[in-house]
């Protein structure tokens, strides 16, 4: 076998980040509620909620835990999804923007 040809041996193993709740799981249109996501496989994981990334997202050595600032938002619920390089979580939960 030649150097640097991928073998079956070296395939990785993608694990799904799993969402389980939202801690403040609303607030104003205005953006800028601290919530906390836990679940696992969180690791390396963008936060979008609505559609658009959260701020400042900071996850815990486990990977269960993930803390973020709500992007700005309309009136309404809005889904919440975890992306990795890998997978994404689909909306499990929703976070309200109150008017």
């Amino acid at each position: 076998m030649a150097a640097g040809v991928p073998q079956s041996s070296d395939q990785f193993t993608y694990l799904d980040p799993v969402i389980t709740a939202i801690t403040s799981s609303s607030g104003p249109t205005t953006g800028g509620r601290k919530v906390t996501i836990t679940g696992s496989d969180l690791q390396g994981a963008r936060l979008v909620i609505g559609g658009t990334s959260a701020a400042g997202v900071k996850v815990n050595g486990k990977g269960t835990s993930r803390k973020a600032e709500v992007p700005v938002g309309t009136v309404g619920p809005a889904e919440v999804e975890v992306y990795t390089p890998g997978s994404f979580a689909p909306a499990v939960t929703t976070y309200t923007y109150a008017s």
